[in-house]
């Protein structure tokens, strides 16, 4: 992510407000509520920008990706909601995401927060990555 994203860079007043309640409740402690107004935020990124949900589903396609989810042994990988506390669901009518456990750690919360951050700002610019530079590939 570019240095010095803020939620007030973010276009969208749904996401940007989204992503400032996110912004709050990290700063006040509550990791758990950061991560779920993230969540929130990526799913209406995937929701709204076709152009992300595409390239999610080129990352999820790649080999390396899809055997490490079946092996349970990748985390991240680009645009894909990271594997932590919370994870992405993309069997149902429409994505979501659940939460395993009802606490985050603090580097968790800052991950989650930076990517959603990310996510939202390729979303915005229209050019997504997919690639090694976007992450494990």
């Amino acid at each position: 992510m570019p240095l010095g994203i803020k939620p007030a860079d973010i276009a969208d007043p749904e996401l940007r407000a989204m992503m400032e309640q996110a912004n709050a409740a990290l700063d006040g402690g509550s990791n758990l509520e950061c991560v779920q107004a993230c969540a929130e935020a990526y799913l209406k990124v995937l929701e709204t920008h076709e152009n992300v949900m595409s390239g999610l589903q080129v990352v999820l396609a790649t080999e390396r990706v899809r055997v490490g989810l079946e092996r349970g042994m990748i985390r991240t990988a680009p645009l894909m909601w990271p594997r932590f506390g919370a994870k992405l669901s993309l069997d149902g009518a429409r994505p979501e995401i659940t939460f395993d456990r009802t606490s985050m750690a603090t580097g968790e919360t800052i991950q989650y927060y930076e990517f959603t951050l990310d996510v939202i700002m390729q979303a915005q610019s229209g050019e997504v990555n997919t690639g090694p530079g976007g992450g494990a590939l």
